[in-house]
């Protein structure tokens, strides 16, 4: 153990004995990826929105669709994002009964 902890420490004085100027960035690089890039997914591509036509379900059916097909429906001007406010705001007022605002 002792070698080590000598060895580390004339590593240490290596360094410290390079005289160099402030100007100098320091040698990091932050690279979040993990080390397996196959891993990784490729880059994504941009969002596509689907030109299906969508058919307006009953109001109280929306709280179980996904985001992208309420996007749909708001971006098509099927449902306004007021009734999908007030849709939520009653489904809390029904079952939250903590909920007194």
């Amino acid at each position: 153990m002792l070698d080590g902890l000598n060895q580390q420490r004339e590593s240490y004085d290596a360094i410290r004995a390079l005289k160099m100027p402030n100007s100098v960035a320091p040698a990091y690089i932050f690279n979040p990826l993990p080390p397996a890039p196959r891993s990784i997914p490729p880059l994504r591509t941009p969002l596509q929105q689907s030109r299906r036509h969508h058919r307006l379900p009953h109001l109280e059916d929306l709280a179980f669709t996904t985001v992208r097909e309420q996007a749909e429906l708001l971006r098509t001007k099927k449902i306004t994002s007021l009734a999908l406010t007030q849709m939520y705001l009653t489904r809390l007022k029904r079952y939250d009964q903590s909920c007194t605002s």
